[in-house]
């Protein structure tokens, strides 16, 4: 009769024990504490940074080479670890940084950095649910927490618009979502990136060890992912319409940016029924052999690199069809509005007093936490538009630094550059080939429709002048900074 409670006192022993065997690894020989000092842009006025600096946490994972997350690792200017959170500071290198999958690798030139370090065991298999324990230094101590696997699913990576395997785990850690390491079984199972209240996303051991292992073999391109935009197929009045009987499955493609690669290989209304041999239900899900039902965006990066080759099976025009592409590479450039500006300082062209920007995210969040609400409708507006070949990219007037030069004009801001001296506009290098090209003396800036104003016209002769004389009084370095076509 007294079994049930020797079973339960027998399992709460092993699970004592082995909390013992996770707490006696010498999870403090593995952790480092990294400090970073970088520069950080104003990107309202592009020509101005301060420093700052980040201390967060890498893991060593072999002899001379230690994981972080890339988060706050951009625009680095001196990056130092340290052993045990404490002691002295060590100059270190970054290998790689990946943001889109959230990963780099940092190594240390001195030997003598290394001693008294191991590498930590990384698990081939994320887990999906169960009790784990998350490790971390802070304030020079090695600090413990507990927490438990809520679900493994697919989402945005941390600083990309690629979604992959993320561990959703709950604890009472506080301050955390800078590289702190999940351990189960003895074996790191994730770095955690990011916390919103008790809920940690960590990026999984599975994930991480494929990219660990693709850079390995040179095989590493960059992240791929699914560029086409979808709905649902639950209905079955859409499915009928569409000529597919049975029950309702895959889902429905409704637009394929012409950008895009896939812009030759899907179309609208193709119904995605397999993606290379697994099938996808109506809610969007394939069942994975090694995690059950996930998105299928993760088929994008399960064991894919950009320029892999995937496979479809679609319906089409009342019949199926085999199709396949390769996965296009993660590029914050294939965005109408990139998310993100990274280890470069921002571009402009300043001209006569007027500043003309590539609109980014990152100018976006000048405008604060909440910049979707209070920053400029009519910039926000562009967040929610694809690329077109007329349009890959948008130029537009930020602000007018006042001067006589500009008089009239000082009160305008936020119009989207359509065309100057006649010549159509869409990257800043095209904008400095258009004032070559003054018409008749002056220069026409021509705006997209809007109610303030459609064109400013300016004095060709004096844009020189008038340009130095504002250079000077603002203290601006340069009239215009670019560093590619855009």
């Amino acid at each position: 009769m007294r079994r049930p409670f020797f079973i339960a006192l027998l399992f709460s022993a092993l699970a004592l024990a082995a909390t013992a065997q996770e707490d006696s690894l010498d999870w403090g020989g593995s952790i480092v504490t990294i400090e970073v000092n970088r520069l950080q842009y104003n990107f309202y006025q592009p020509w101005s940074s301060f420093t700052g600096g980040t201390r967060k946490l890498g893991v060593v994972i072999s002899g001379d080479e230690i994981l972080s997350t890339a988060d706050w690792l951009q625009d680095n200017t001196l990056v130092r670890v340290q052993k045990g959170g404490r002691g002295p500071w060590w100059n270190a290198k970054i290998r790689w940084i990946d943001y889109h999958a959230n990963l780099a690798m940092l190594s240390v030139a001195d030997a003598a950095f290394w001693k008294g370090l191991k590498p930590a065991p990384l698990a081939d298999k994320a887990p999906a649910k169960g009790e784990l324990r998350i490790w971390r230094l802070s304030d020079g101590n090695l600090q413990s927490w507990k927490g438990t696997i809520s679900k493994l699913f697919v989402q945005k990576g941390q600083r990309s618009f690629v979604k992959y395997l993320t561990l959703d785990i709950n604890s009472d850690i506080s301050a955390a979502g800078w590289a702190e390491v999940a351990v189960k079984n003895g074996k790191m199972v994730g770095l955690v990136s990011s916390q919103d209240g008790n809920r940690l996303m960590a990026i999984p051991s599975s994930f991480i060890r494929f990219v660990l292992n693709a850079h390995k073999n040179n095989t590493y391109t960059g992240l791929g992912y699914f560029d086409f935009n979808w709905e649902y197929s639950r209905n079955p009045a859409t499915m009928e319409y569409l000529g597919l009987e049975g029950e309702p499955r895959g889902v429905i493609v409704t637009s394929v940016p012409e950008t895009s690669v896939l812009a030759k290989t899907l179309k609208p209304r193709d119904v995605i029924l397999q993606i290379d041999g697994f099938a996808i239900d109506s809610s969007g899900d394939y069942q994975d052999p090694d995690y059950g039902y996930l998105s299928f965006y993760n088929l994008a990066t399960r064991n894919k690199v950009a320029g892999d080759q995937i496979k479809l099976k679609v319906w089409r025009d009342k019949k199926t069809a085999d199709l396949s592409f390769k996965l296009p590479k993660a590029d914050y450039n294939v965005q109408l509005v990139p998310d993100c500006n990274f280890d470069e300082p921002p571009e402009y062209v300043i001209v006569g007093g007027f500043v003309l920007q590539p609109l980014t995210t990152s100018y976006l969040q000048s405008w604060g936490s909440k910049w979707w609400e209070s920053g400029p409708f009519r910039l926000n507006y562009y967040t929610f538009k694809q690329p077109t070949h007329d349009q890959p990219y948008i130029i537009f007037l930020s602000q007018v630094l006042p001067d006589a030069y500009n008089l009239g004009y000082q009160d305008y801001a936020y119009q989207v550059v359509e065309k100057i001296n006649g010549r159509h506009c869409i990257t800043l290098q095209d904008v400095l080939e258009a004032l070559k090209n003054p018409q008749n003396g002056f220069h026409i800036l021509e705006f997209a429709q809007n109610k303030d104003v459609q064109r400013l016209i300016l004095d060709a002769s004096k844009l020189e002048a008038a340009n130095a004389r504002i250079l000077e009084r603002y203290g601006i370095p340069k009239d215009h900074v670019i560093h590619s076509d855009r």
